[in-house]
Protein backbone atom coordinates (compact mmCIF):
# COMPACT_ATOMS: atom_id res chain seq x y z
CA UNK A 1 0.00 0.00 0.00
CA UNK A 2 2.67 2.48 0.79
CA UNK A 3 4.26 1.84 -2.52
CA UNK A 4 0.80 2.62 -4.40
CA UNK A 5 0.50 5.88 -1.93
CA UNK A 6 4.21 7.00 -3.25
CA UNK A 7 3.86 6.23 -6.66
CA UNK A 8 0.46 7.39 -7.31
CA UNK A 9 -0.99 4.13 -8.63
CA UNK A 10 -4.21 5.39 -6.09
CA UNK A 11 -5.72 8.54 -5.40
CA UNK A 12 -4.35 9.19 -2.03
CA UNK A 13 -2.82 12.17 -1.56
CA UNK A 14 0.74 11.56 -0.85
CA UNK A 15 1.38 14.65 0.83
CA UNK A 16 -0.69 13.58 3.64
CA UNK A 17 1.50 10.21 4.44
CA UNK A 18 4.73 11.41 3.37
CA UNK A 19 7.10 14.07 1.79
CA UNK A 20 8.69 12.53 -2.04
CA UNK A 21 11.29 14.08 -3.48
CA UNK A 22 13.18 13.40 -6.58
CA UNK A 23 16.63 11.27 -5.74
CA UNK A 24 18.75 10.02 -8.28
CA UNK A 25 21.82 8.64 -5.19
CA UNK A 26 19.87 5.69 -4.24
CA UNK A 27 17.79 2.82 -5.42
CA UNK A 28 15.03 4.30 -7.24
CA UNK A 29 12.89 6.81 -8.02
CA UNK A 30 11.27 7.70 -4.66
CA UNK A 31 13.06 8.87 -1.74
CA UNK A 32 10.43 9.45 1.39
CA UNK A 33 10.70 11.50 4.75
CA UNK A 34 8.08 11.24 7.27
CA UNK A 35 7.68 12.60 10.66
CA UNK A 36 9.62 10.47 13.35
CA UNK A 37 7.28 9.62 15.75
CA UNK A 38 7.14 10.83 19.27
CA UNK A 39 5.23 8.51 21.15
CA UNK A 40 4.42 4.92 20.94
CA UNK A 41 1.05 4.97 19.82
CA UNK A 42 2.08 6.94 17.04
CA UNK A 43 5.08 4.28 15.99
CA UNK A 44 2.47 1.39 15.21
CA UNK A 45 0.92 3.92 12.73
CA UNK A 46 0.95 2.73 9.29
CA UNK A 47 2.75 5.19 7.71
CA UNK A 48 6.03 4.67 9.97
CA UNK A 49 6.08 0.75 9.80
CA UNK A 50 5.45 0.86 6.05
CA UNK A 51 7.81 4.06 5.74
CA UNK A 52 10.58 2.59 7.87
CA UNK A 53 10.37 -0.85 5.46
CA UNK A 54 10.14 0.85 2.26
CA UNK A 55 13.38 3.15 3.11
CA UNK A 56 15.28 -0.16 4.25
CA UNK A 57 13.78 -1.48 0.74
CA UNK A 58 15.12 1.11 -1.34
CA UNK A 59 18.66 1.52 0.44
CA UNK A 60 19.45 -2.38 -0.39
CA UNK A 61 17.31 -2.67 -3.87
CA UNK A 62 16.51 -0.70 -6.88
CA UNK A 63 13.01 -0.21 -6.83
CA UNK A 64 10.56 -1.54 -9.71
CA UNK A 65 8.00 0.75 -11.70
CA UNK A 66 5.70 -1.89 -11.65
CA UNK A 67 3.25 -3.30 -8.92
CA UNK A 68 3.97 -7.12 -9.53
CA UNK A 69 7.66 -6.35 -9.34
CA UNK A 70 7.93 -4.56 -6.14
CA UNK A 71 5.50 -7.42 -4.62
CA UNK A 72 8.10 -10.28 -5.65
CA UNK A 73 10.95 -7.98 -4.43
CA UNK A 74 8.87 -7.37 -1.32
CA UNK A 75 8.85 -10.94 -0.80
CA UNK A 76 12.32 -11.85 -1.08
CA UNK A 77 13.52 -8.89 1.04
CA UNK A 78 11.09 -10.28 3.72
CA UNK A 79 12.45 -13.61 3.37
CA UNK A 80 16.09 -11.79 3.48
CA UNK A 81 14.95 -10.23 6.74
CA UNK A 82 13.53 -13.10 8.53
Amino acid sequence: MAYKIISGKINLPTNKFYTVSPSCTRGGPFKITFQTAKTSLRSSFFTQRAGSVFLRLSKKYILPHSLAQYKRLVDKFLRESA
